[in-house]
This record gives structure tokens, sequence and C-alpha cells, in this order.
């Protein structure tokens, strides 16, 4: 009798010992077939086939070439300028960050900008006194309604001036100069009124250049 609970025991105990042992071996198998799992220090093992994580870009040189305000632009013409052309810019440049936004433009600021344009406007392709006078009231007024940052006001200093010597310039390039000032007031809050101004007086001014040169642009619609 005593013999029979001993044989029980000692089966029932063999029985628990090798279900233990299958669940374990069975929770390593399938920990290592999974990929998933815990690390002794911590942290959860990456699944297998799992994506990673995306790599960080370099948002400066995206930044850059698309502009501060996501705007698709075309590369600065600063490094096909002569030493007297980018003085010339930068003094418009400087012209249009005087003008601050909201405030009322004086006629002594209007006078500067003038100034500067007409320095702009070198050889027989420059355009008439009237143009520049009607670019002057426009991009200053254009100032004042808009909010337009310093990098902005440089990038636009570069596009007029670039239409003011586009006598030479195929008329693919020049509307993609005048396109990116568009862009540029567009997006910096300017009236859409006053931006239309602002892109007919450099159309009108890319034509004349042309005109002057003894060859034609045409015109947007």
């Amino acid at each position: 009798m005593n013999s029979t609970r001993l044989v029980s025991k000692t089966l029932i105990l063999a029985l628990f010992l090798a279900v233990t042992t299958g669940i374990a071996l069975a929770q390593r198998g399938g920990g290592r077939l999974g990929g998933g799992g815990t690390r002794p220090g911590g942290g959860t093992r990456p699944t297998a086939g799992a994506e990673r994580p995306a790599r960080p870009t370099d948002t400066t040189a995206k930044e850059s070439a698309a502009g501060p305000n996501g705007r698709t632009r075309r590369q600065p013409t600063g490094s096909r300028l002569s030493e007297q052309q980018k003085q010339n810019v930068q003094k418009l440049q400087s012209d249009l960050t005087n003008i601050k936004s909201g405030s009322q433009v004086t006629q002594q600021q209007k006078d500067a900008l003038k100034q500067s344009l007409t320095t702009l406007a070198q050889g027989t392709t420059k355009p008439s006194q009237q143009s520049i006078d009607s670019l002057t009231n426009h991009l200053s007024s254009a100032m004042a309604d808009g909010n337009l940052s310093n990098q902005e006001k440089a990038q636009l200093a570069q596009d007029v001036q670039a239409v003011f010597d586009s006598a030479n310039i195929p008329p693919a390039e020049v509307q993609q100069v005048i396109s990116d000032a568009q862009s540029i007031l567009q997006s910096s809050g300017v009236d859409k009124a006053d931006v239309q101004t602002v892109v007919t007086d450099l159309q009108n001014i890319a034509a004349e250049a042309k005109k002057n040169a003894g060859t034609r642009v045409p015109r947007q619609p």
C-alpha cells in the first residue's frame, strides 16, 4: 500500500517537472523565433522585420534650398555679380529693410529706394525713369504692407537686380526670377493687389531691357 502511494507521488512529480520544463523551453524558443522579449539590461529587443527609426536628415540644407517658408527658390545669383553690383544689391536690401512693416513710408525712404533702383539701371538696356518711379512706389508700399524677414528682403533685392540686368537672360529664367519675387511677397502677407502691381512693374522692366537690347521677352498672361 505504501509502495503504491510512493510510486504515485513519484509519477506526479515527474509529470510536473516535465510540464514545467516543456513550458520553459517553449518560451525560450518562442522568444528566439519571434525576435521579441526583454533584454537582461532592460528595454525591448527589436522585433525581426520591424521598421527601424528614420534617420535624421539635414534640414538646414533643405531649408536653404526651399527657403524659410517652404517655397522652392532658384539659387541666389550673388556669385555671378561684380563687386559693384553686389554693393548695389546690398544698398537696395538696406533700403528695403529700413521700411518697417505697418509703418508709414516717408518721402526720404522713397527717395533712397528710388536712388538704389536707379543705380541698378546700368547701360543702354536700363528701364525708363517712369518704370523706376512706378516700382519705387509699389515696392515701398509692399514693404510696409507685408512682413518680410531680412533673408527674404535680401533675396528680393537679388531678384530685382536680376530683372534690371535681364537683357541677355533667357526668358524662362527671367520669368522664374519674377515668380520668385511674387512668391516672397505673397507668403509674407502682402496684399494681393500690391503683389500684382510689383509683378507688373518687374515684367515691364524686363520687357524694356529686352527691347533696348534688340530682343523681346514674352509676357505672362
